[in-house]
Formats: structure tokens, sequence, C-alpha cells
């Protein structure tokens, strides 16, 4: 959660600032990333500069609009990641390869693909539907079936699990969404929130999720051409 908090307020306000304050403070944010040894917020550190360096300082920002939504949008295919690797690695001991991957290996023979054995098991049905809100995340702590409970560490598995099918024509809306997107934060936040997302689950800190909102809001978007203001006169008096 430090390395989130370093990371992620600094790219939601990085541009409405000028880019001195942005690269006077990237030394910071990176050095506060070594010292969490969060390797996810650590890449994604990385990754928002390459990105704040090609379309806010090599190329102006206002005619890269549609790189960076369409750049954007690829980024939903992570949701796909670790369905791909619990199918494709499941029951491989990658620590052979390298002694890093543990968690990796843990995630997909444990902690990704328990919920969907579980489930399988004593209500096939949720496979479909999903086992409501709160189940496989800390909600669950609290109820008799807290010791079930394992760390889903995927925002899109996590959310699968609760809401089911429904929640994957929501994820192909936000993906179709893209376009409506208005403002440059959202977008880079969008694509980096994606990135994070595929080793944390991002419903424990609340800010995290309350960020996934804001990410989101802009996908139900209409045109606002058409809107008017409108004032009604008293009709008498109070």
């Amino acid at each position: 959660m430090a390395a989130y908090m370093a990371l992620f307020p600094f790219i939601l306000v990085c541009t409405h600032y000028r880019k001195w304050f942005t690269f006077l403070a990237t030394p910071i944010i990176g050095y506060a990333l070594y010292l969490s040894t969060n390797k996810t917020a650590m890449g994604c550190g990385i990754i928002f500069l390459a990105y704040y360096l090609i379309f806010e300082v090599l190329t102006d920002p206002k005619n890269n609009e549609l790189y960076r939504k369409k750049l954007t949008q690829y980024s939903f295919a992570l949701v796909l990641v670790p369905f791909i690797l619990m199918i494709a690695l499941s029951g491989i001991d990658l620590q052979k390869i390298n002694p890093s991957l543990f968690s990796m290996q843990d995630r997909i023979n444990s902690t990704w693909v328990f919920p969907f054995i579980y489930l399988s098991n004593i209500f096939p049905a949720g496979l479909i539907t999903g086992c409501g809100l709160g189940c496989f995340v800390y909600p669950m702590d609290y109820t008799s079936l807290g010791y079930l409970r394992v760390p889903v560490d995927n925002f899109y598995v996590s959310t699968y699990i609760m809401l089911g099918f429904p929640f994957a024509i929501f994820v192909i809306g936000a993906f179709l969404g893209v376009p409506n997107y208005k403002t440059r934060d959202k977008i880079l936040l969008m694509f980096l929130m994606n990135i994070y997302a595929v080793t944390v689950q991002c419903y424990g800190p609340s800010t995290i999720t309350v960020f996934m909102g804001y990410c989101f809001s802009d996908m139900f978007l209409t045109s606002v051409k058409n809107w008017k203001r409108r004032y009604l006169a008293p009709s008498g008096p109070n």
C-alpha cells in the first residue's frame, strides 16, 4: 500500500503540473518504490516514466490522443493473463526456472484457481452467476467461511468471482468505452491500473477501489451537446 500511495496519486496529478515538477519528483517516487520492494509497483513506475516521455514530452499531447486511447484499450488484454497462466502453467514448478517466480507460481496453483475449484464443488452455478459481493475478498473474513478465503491477487479475477458473467460484459463495455474518455489523467491511470491489477486484488485499501471507480467512470459518458441548463421561475411566494 505504501508503494501504491507513492505512485498512483502522483500519476493522477502529474498531467496537471509542469514537466519540470514531474521530472524533479520522479527520482523521489522511484526511491520510495525501491524501498517498498514491491515489484509490481516498480514495474508500473518504469512503464509510467516511458509513457510520460513518449506521450507528454517527446510528442504533443493534443496530437497523440488516439494513440493513448488505443494503448489503454490494448491494456485490457491483460485481463486474460491470469486465465491463460492458469491453463498453461498450472502444476509447473516455476521455482526451478527462477526462485523469484515463487509468488507467481503460488498465484497460478493456489490463490487464483482455488475459488473456481471451490465453487465448482459446492456451487457450480456460481461460476456463471458469481458468489456475491464480499466473496473471496476481505469481508469474507467476518463470516463463518472466512477460513476458506485466499488472497486472490488480481482485480478482475476476484471481481468475476463475486459478480460472475455479468462482470465480463461490464469489462467489454469498459474496453469499448475508452474512446469516450475525456481527460488525459484517466487514460493514463486506466492503462497503469490494468497493469497493476494483474497481481493486486485492489479491494483491501479503499483508495485503490476509489481509483478504479474513477478510471471506469468515463465509460458511461454520453454526448453533452444536447444538454441544456433550465431555470424554473418560482411559482409564487414562499
